[in-house]
C-alpha cells in the first residue's frame, strides 16, 4: 500500500459510548488526519497535546476530520485516558481483528503513526508527519482542501 492508494480495507471503529462506525464513514468526503495510537504507547501520549491544537485549528472547517484511533485492548485504560485528556476530536478504537487487518495492509508496525487520507479515501500521506510538526501538517492539509 503506498500514497495514491484507495485504503486496502474498511476497518469498524468503536465511539467511547460502544456505537460502532468505519473508517470510510468517518472520514469520507473529508481529509482526514488520522493518528493512531495506544494509551501504554509513551511517544503516543506524548503527541496529545499536538494533535489537540491541530484539531482545534481545524474544528470549524467543514472540509477537514482529524480522528484518533486506539489500537488498546484495554478498553478500561483507553476510556480513563480519554476521561483524563478530555479530546474534543472523534476517538476511536479499533473493533476486533479489522484493526489489524487495517495495520497489516496499511505497513504499520509501529506506533505513533498518521496517516491523511483525501476525501476519496485514497492515501495522500501513508507515513504523515507528526502533529508536533504542526506547520508540515498544515500545509499538507491545507494545500489538499485546495484542490
Amino acid at each position: 500500500t503506498k500514497d495514491g492508494d484507495r485504503i486496502p480495507c474498511d476497518p469498524v471503529l468503536v465511539r467511547p459510548d460502544g456505537s460502532k462506525t468505519t473508517l470510510s464513514e468517518s472520514c469520507a468526503g473529508k481529509v482526514a488526519y488520522i493518528d493512531m495510537w495506544a494509551t501504554w504507547c509513551g511517544p503516543c501520549c506524548a503527541q496529545i497535546p499536538y494533535m489537540e491544537k491541530i484539531a482545534g485549528y481545524y474544528k470549524n472547517n467543514g472540509k477537514v476530520v482529524c480522528i484518533s484511533i486506539s489500537c488498546d485492548e484495554d478498553l478500561d485504560a483507553w476510556h480513563r485516558k480519554l476521561d483524563q485528556d478530555n479530546p474534543e476530536w472523534p476517538q476511536y478504537v479499533f473493533s476486533g481483528e479489522s484493526g489489524q487487518e487495517f495495520m497489516t495492509a496499511m505497513g504499520v508496525t509501529g506506533i505513533p503513526r498518521f496517516i491523511i487520507l483525501n476525501p476519496d479515501l485514497t492515501i495522500a500521506m501513508i507515513d504523515a508527519p507528526r502533529p508536533q510538526k504542526a506547520d508540515d501538517v498544515k500545509t499538507i492539509i491545507d494545500t489538499l482542501i485546495s484542490k
